[in-house]
């Protein structure tokens, strides 16, 4: 169990040179507010982000299919039932003429 110990709390801290080096040298000069804004600006950002992508994903469900994707099968209902969807994709990726 203390040999255990005695790795976790080495490999927590790989940075300091053990028997060499303190863990309170060790520690970076910067601020505790400047840390604080990065972590605050990174949480802003992703917010943003994914508020966005939910209200970009939101719209796509409300506009619902369109095109070929809308439309019922030509030949009753498909055995597989994605391959309604798939012809759809070929339908909208393939090139305009």
């Amino acid at each position: 169990m203390i040999s255990g110990w005695i790795v976790t709390e080495t490999g927590r801290q790989p940075w300091v040179a053990y028997g060499i080096l303190r863990t309170a040298d060790a520690t970076s000069p910067v601020p505790g507010a400047s840390i604080a804004a990065t972590l605050a600006l990174f949480v802003l950002v992703y917010g943003v982000v994914f508020t966005m992508g939910i209200y970009y994903i939101n719209r796509l469900i409300a506009m619902g299919p369109q095109g070929r994707a809308a439309e019922p099968p030509e030949f009753g209902t498909p055995v597989r039932p994605m391959s309604s969807a798939t012809e759809a994709g070929r339908e909208i990726l393939s090139p305009r003429r």
